[in-house]
């Protein structure tokens, strides 16, 4: 319980669960089933799960505030979008079907000069230029929502994807990962996961480094460490053995 587990960057650490959850669990258990041996040195037992908690919350937390600035930056946004007024298209037509009028016969063609058709032609491009510019202004903005979403998504697959698709993300991510993801029956636990979008990757900084998986529920653990125990339900790191009967004191 009390071994020092590996760190595996500044911004991650390897923690003993997935989500809180399965902190609180392990604590609940120990409480109830080892309280002799956790009496003797609560500290070293159960320290370690309220650091791995705190690191899952903090971690939360920071995600919320990443949504938060997408939400003010969003909201920026929608404000120049509501301020695009429509282009009223009306004249253009209005233009139109005076000169279709006026030349439904040669004599009513000859009663405008070509200036005054030259005007309603110059009325009828004004207001496409208008939609042009608008139309260009509408595109850049949502555009800019584009970007914010990509900001704020990552490297997570939030795209529904059909059967076909998750099989093929599946595919793609196991030959992605080969060398680092862990062996069955985990390994493809982890993968559903990835495909699910309730895990993230943090690709390795340098060569050679280990990728790190990122639980949505902020948990972090080394990818070929990531162990899967349906005992409990959760993932833990292979260098930790949860209790079995974690589950049985959830609420």
């Amino acid at each position: 319980m009390g071994q020092n587990l590996t760190k595996t960057s500044k911004e991650a650490r390897q923690t003993r669960f997935s989500d809180v959850c399965g902190c609180m669990d392990e604590l609940k258990r120990l409480l109830n089933e080892e309280y002799d041996a956790l009496s003797t040195n609560p500290h070293k037992m159960i320290q370690p799960l309220l650091e791995d908690t705190e690191y899952m919350l903090l971690r939360m937390e920071r995600r919320m505030d990443e949504y938060k600035i997408f939400q003010e930056k969003l909201q920026e946004v929608v404000q120049r979008l509501a301020k695009v007024q429509k282009t009223e298209v009306q004249p253009a037509m209005g233009a139109a079907e005076f000169i279709r009028n006026k030349i439904s016969t040669s004599d009513s063609f000859k009663k405008l000069t070509i200036k005054e058709y030259e005007e309603k032609a110059e009325a009828i491009r004004w207001v496409a230029n208008n939609q042009e510019a608008k139309l260009r202004i509408y595109k850049d903005l949502w555009l800019a929502v584009l970007t914010l979403f990509e900001q704020v998504k990552g490297n997570r697959n939030w795209t529904t994807l059909s059967k076909e698709e998750e099989e093929n993300l599946f595919v793609k991510l196991k030959n992605k990962y080969q060398a680092w993801l862990p062996p069955q029956p985990h390994r493809d636990e982890l993968l559903k996961k990835l495909v699910e979008a309730r895990a993230d990757v943090e690709e390795a900084k340098n060569p050679g480094e280990e990728p790190v998986v990122h639980f949505e529920d902020g948990g972090s653990i080394p990818m070929s460490k990531v162990r899967y125990d349906s005992d409990i339900g959760n993932f833990h790191p292979a260098s930790f053995k949860p209790g079995k009967t974690g589950r049985k004191y959830r609420e």
